[in-house]
């Protein structure tokens, strides 16, 4: 597989074969990558009851009169082939995102309404194909423009990428964001399993400040297993005073028990411009962290392993 440049993602315009029928109440069901677009959209659209199903089978108390849509970059993946079928059984109202595969064909077959994406890349490397097939499915054609304007941002992040590079060389990412950027710790932590082949977290503020930041302190014996640790604190000027204090807070007592701390700061702009620009600093950063360590950056071969014995 190759990577799939932004400009072509960008240029790229979502054609719905069928109908459907805008609803405040819908059920998307995809995996990794192929769920990256409605965790995204999720917090953009407040006023819509937007569930995201990674899991087989159907949400307990699934919605009757949701729309259920079944994302699968492959059309293979086995989780999102039960969502869909567990859906099509019941008889609710149905949409697909697909390159192909099984998922697909049958999504033609019985007259579902489809949007069917380019083939040939990794799900992380269509982000923003996924993005703007589900605003059509969710009736927000408005705002695809939003997501088609920036293709000079790759340009913008190339120093910051290069310098992002440099600190998490040689350690494990744990990348923290407020709650409302969840997703931006997510893609990046999930960019860097899968392009740079090596171990990231994410978590939020201020759940982690409760737990999991005492399991970085370097006491006794554990101390060696700090070292390699590197937290990079996603720092968002929109975000709640109290997320701010936290992080600087955070940042501060990290330092002091020599833990490395990369903060980066979001641009101040819209929230697709802040979520294209922190998807083409990490990814960049990944390609460069793939070269330096000597893996191949576009393919997932543990993953393709896994699938095999199942």
């Amino acid at each position: 597989m190759s990577t799939y440049p932004l400009k072509e993602q960008s240029d790229f315009v979502p054609e719905l074969i069928g109908e459907v029928t805008p609803t405040q109440h819908i059920v998307c069901g995809g995996m990794g990558g192929s769920a990256l677009h409605a965790k995204v959209l999720r917090p953009l659209f407040p006023e819509k009851h937007l569930v995201i199903h990674a899991d087989y089978g159907l949400p307990k108390n699934a919605p009757s009169d949701a729309l259920y849509i079944a994302t699968s970059y492959s059309g293979e993946t086995e989780e999102t082939l039960s969502f869909f079928k567990e859906a099509r059984s019941r008889g609710y109202v149905t949409a697909v995102i697909a390159s192909g595969g099984t998922l697909l064909n049958e999504a033609k077959e019985q007259n579902i309404p489809y949007i069917e994406i380019p083939a040939g890349v990794e799900p992380r490397d269509a982000f923003l194909v996924l993005v703007k097939s589900l605003l059509v499915l969710l009736g927000e054609h408005a705002h695809l423009a939003e997501w088609s304007a920036h293709t000079a941002v790759q340009d913008e992040v190339h120093e910051a990428a290069t310098a992002l590079a440099d600190a998490l060389e040689n350690r494990i990412p744990l990348l923290y964001t407020s709650t409302q950027n969840e997703a931006l710790g997510y893609l990046a932590k999930i960019t860097l399993n899968e392009t740079a082949k090596v171990p990231a977290f994410s978590n939020v503020f201020p759940e982690l400040n409760h737990n999991e930041m005492q399991g970085l302190d370097p006491l006794g014996k554990t101390a060696p297993l700090s070292d390699s640790l590197a937290v990079v604190l996603f720092k968002d000027a929109t975000d709640h005073a109290g997320i701010q204090k936290r992080m600087q807070a955070a940042e501060e007592v990290f330092t002091k028990r020599n833990i490395l701390v990369v903060p980066i700061q979001l641009p101040e702009r819209t929230p697709e411009y802040k979520t294209l620009w922190s998807l083409m600093l990490v990814r960049e950063a990944a390609h460069v962290l793939a070269d330096r360590y000597g893996v191949e950056s576009d393919t997932t071969p543990l993953i393709a392993e896994f699938k095999k014995l199942l």
